[in-house]
């Protein structure tokens, strides 16, 4: 591939640029040079803000959301913000304007596991594995560290969520 590099987003890859071309996230030229496709400096970007005020622990809605056009000159670089199938769903973490485009990190999926629920304590290491009872002290996400203290023998321990009732410890 050509060596293109953004003036607008140097840290953004030309397959990148050009997959939110392709999604309809970016309003830009697309350039074609030696039939290979490289995405001109954008004018515009689609971004989905929220119609209202969202408190933080409040749940996103699809109704909550409407689409608005920014110039790229306006705001940051766009790997800082959500696309709307990105946030629809999720949990805000802190109050979001209206209006205003949303940071990724202002927005966490819904808890998979809530503090205080009962749930499997899985140790796998090669073809060993080992499983007990125990309480997530914290909720988490699919992918987020809780800590869980095993029933059995009172031990608080680190580990990843897996599912609704399965926390996985790796070795260490």
């Amino acid at each position: 591939m050509i060596g293109f590099k953004s003036t607008l987003y140097p840290n953004v890859s030309v397959t990148a640029l050009l997959f939110l071309v392709l999604i309809g996230t970016l309003d830009t030229r697309v350039v074609a040079i030696n039939n290979v496709a490289i995405a001109a400096e954008p004018s515009m970007i689609n971004l989905a803000v929220p119609t209202k005020i969202i408190i933080a622990g409040a749940t996103i809605d699809n109704v909550d959301l409407v689409d608005r056009s920014f110039p790229t000159s306006a705001i940051q670089p766009i790997a800082r913000y959500a696309a709307r199938d990105a946030v629809v769903g999720r949990i805000a973490r802190r109050t979001l304007l209206s209006g205003q485009p949303i940071a990724t990190d202002a927005i966490r999926l819904r808890s998979s596991i809530q503090a205080g629920q009962t749930a499997r304590i899985v140790y796998e290491v090669e073809d060993l594995q080992i499983s007990a009872d125990g309480v997530a002290l914290e909720a988490g996400a699919v992918g987020d560290r809780v800590r869980v203290r095993n029933l059995r023998s009172g031990i608080i321990i680190s580990g990843k969520v897996l599912s609704t009732n399965t926390i996985i410890v790796e070795a260490q």
